[in-house]
């Protein structure tokens, strides 16, 4: 194989691998945050600060039974269809980068009642919108 041949193949296969261990690290952050979380549920208080598995400024929390067209008339944003399917089991902690959807991480209700915590802040919605800054100060109290 000539010089210029390898060097291609290269260019190619370096990007890949680059953006599968980038992938793979997330991963990884993403399980270590989602351990954090239930034992931080079980303490009262969730710092969000710790996600920097990627870039966001926003979370979204919504509960397991929310409004597609509430929140896509009152944010813009377009929630993805599966996750308005009728399951009481997940609710979700959707992060936000200037208002595109980075991750979507489902919390099982077994682990924190994400439902209840919505109806205290904001009555009557299914869904609560909170900027990065202020996420430092969610307590949970039952």
């Amino acid at each position: 194989m000539n010089k210029g041949k390898i060097i291609r193949i290269l260019m190619c296969i370096v990007p890949v691998f680059t953006l599968s261990c980038e992938q793979v690290r997330t991963n990884f952050c993403i399980r270590d945050f989602k351990k954090e979380f239930r034992r931080n549920v079980s303490e009262g208080k969730i710092d969000f600060q710790q996600m920097n598995c990627f870039p966001w400024d926003t979370l979204m929390i919504l509960a397991p039974y929310h409004y597609s067209d509430q929140i896509k008339e009152e944010t813009g944003l377009v929630i993805p269809s599966y996750l308005s399917s009728v399951n009481a089991e997940k609710a979700f902690l959707v992060f936000l980068e200037k208002r595109n959807i980075q991750r979507i991480i489902p919390i099982s209700q077994h682990d924190m009642d994400l439902d209840s915590y919505i109806r205290q802040k904001a009555f009557s919605a299914s869904f609560l919108v909170i900027d990065r800054k202020d996420c430092s100060t969610i307590s949970i109290v039952d």
